[in-house]
């Protein structure tokens, strides 16, 4: 239509636009840092106190959003992945956390249907003994944060597989750290994630990410951002990129375990999380 129409030929520029998201304003980190806030509160600290037996995934993905909501949060997220919505994030029980999406994402869920893999099923219930899956990202004037979470709801020291579950939290928050570490100015992507992926402990190499094949992505006015940390992306990191970096692992019988904050590559020193603390989590008691 562009072409009947101007009298030049039209060029994409989207791959310009790209790089230009790629660093982060002053006013855009602002934003970010702003939405990053309310994001460590509302799941670090709201969240726990809202599990209680009964509850369906559906319900808590939704009473998460309504909170961040309440601390001045903008609703809802956009993606720039076709197969992708404009969603609250999602909730996932046990073995729920391990079902496929469309959106190319360890973390799953049954959604409210077949044809909504996100928030979460209705219909699943939380009882004692689940692992909580929370995936659920934030905004704030149109700039976006990511941010995971996992909870096991009981005493974990009654589950038989509880060393294997503390073990795989253990190895998030491990592989978080070394991935924030890694992220500094003149890094490379490619090789951070190679790097990481060698440090995977063997025991959970087969689960690490739940097959996807990256570690971490760009996120700003998207959630789904470049570059990624992934095999490809060659061109040096710089201060001012922002990554969600969201180690994860699919344990069989279990569910997903995992981790996931957003950092602020710095002019010098080790990534910097605007989302909170990868500690935070696992065990509540009820």
């Amino acid at each position: 239509m562009l072409q009947k129409y101007l009298p030049f030929a039209p060029a994409s520029i989207d791959s310009i636009l790209g790089d230009l998201r790629t660093v982060k304003s002053a006013y855009e980190l602002e934003c970010m840092r702003h939405a990053g806030k309310i994001h460590a509160k509302v799941l670090e600290t709201v969240a726990p106190a809202l599990l209680r037996p009964g509850l369906s995934e559906a319900r808590l993905c939704s009473e998460i959003c309504t909170s961040m909501l309440d601390h001045g949060a903008m609703g809802i997220s956009r993606f720039n992945q076709p197969a992708a919505e404009d969603v609250l994030g999602l909730a996932s029980y046990s073995e729920n956390g391990l079902m496929p999406t469309a959106l190319d994402s360890p973390s799953g869920t049954v959604g409210t249907c077949i044809a909504m893999k996100s928030i979460g099923s209705t219909e699943r219930l939380l009882r004692g003994g689940d692992t909580v899956l929370l995936d659920i990202p934030c905004g704030w004037r149109g700039y976006h944060t990511d941010k995971s979470i996992t909870f096991y709801f009981g005493d974990l020291d009654e589950n038989p597989k509880a060393d294997l579950i503390r073990a795989a939290h253990e190895q998030c928050i491990a592989l978080e750290k070394m991935t924030a570490e890694l992220l500094r100015p003149g890094a490379v992507p490619a090789e951070i994630y190679e790097k990481v992926l060698a440090a995977v402990d063997p025991v959970f190499r087969d689960g690490f990410m739940n097959s996807c094949k990256f570690l971490g992505h760009s996120i700003g006015l998207t959630m789904d951002e470049a570059p990624v940390l992934a095999k490809g992306f060659n061109d040096p990191v710089v201060p001012g990129m922002t990554f969600a970096v969201e180690p994860k692992i699919a344990l069989e019988g279990i569910g997903l375990i995992g981790t996931e904050n957003t950092y602020e590559v710095t002019e010098s020193s080790a990534a910097k999380s605007l989302t909170g603390d990868c500690e935070t989590g696992l065990e509540i008691n009820y």
